[in-house]
C-alpha cells in the first residue's frame, strides 16, 4: 500500500495532500523508517511514528 494512502487510512491526516506534504518534509516514519516518497510501499499494520 502507498505510504500516503496508509496514513489516510490510519487517520493521521485529513487529506492525501497533507500526508504527501508531511512525507516530502521528512516528518513521517513508518515502522521506524523515514518515508522518502509518498508512493513508497508500506506493509499494512506497520506502526506510524
Amino acid at each position: 500500500m502507498r505510504a500516503d494512502l496508509y496514513l489516510l487510512e490510519q487517520g493521521r491526516f485529513e487529506t492525501r495532500a497533507q500526508a504527501q506534504a508531511a512525507i516530502a518534509a521528512g516528518r513521517v516514519r513508518i515502522g521506524g523508517v523515514v518515508i522518502a516518497k509518498a508512493s513508497q510501499k508500506v506493509q499494512p499494520g506497520a506502526p506510524v511514528d
